[in-house]
């Protein structure tokens, strides 16, 4: 493991400078600035495949990580994969509100393809799809 066979790993996640997540928190990380400001969360779902988060509350499991000795700091919130993390520029940008390209092409490429052809845009409201 990183934390215990990398020289000062540990301390920079007790410190919050090492931080860990799935690739949804990469992307959304990197979507909402990054090292300047990004916003460091995951949904519940994907928190689940980590086996640290407790199915109950829904969040980390503090004896958990306590008896795996890993640090709670480097961990992303949990949160509600239908929430909006930094407005709604992430979802305009990928459905091409924003470079004058027509939603529906765009919108295949995040799952939306299942909206008959000219439709999707009746479906898009503060940046997240509705069926």
């Amino acid at each position: 493991m990183i934390l215990e066979n990398v020289g000062d790993a540990r301390a920079k996640a007790r410190a919050g400078d090492l931080l860990f997540g799935n690739i949804d928190t990469f992307l959304v990380w990197n979507l909402t600035g990054g090292a300047r400001s990004g916003v460091h969360v995951t949904d519940v779902t994907n928190a689940s495949r980590t086996q640290l988060m407790n199915l109950k509350t829904l969040d980390w499991d503090t004896e958990l990580l306590e008896a795996l000795t890993f640090p709670r700091t480097m961990l992303p919130e949990v949160r509600s994969s239908s929430e909006v993390y930094e407005g709604s520029a992430v979802a305009r940008s990928l459905c091409g509100a924003n470079r004058g390209g027509t939603r529906d092409q765009q919108a295949a490429l995040v799952g939306a393809s299942v909206f008959p052809a000219g439709r999707s845009e009746e479906h898009l409201r503060d940046g997240l799809f509705f069926g």
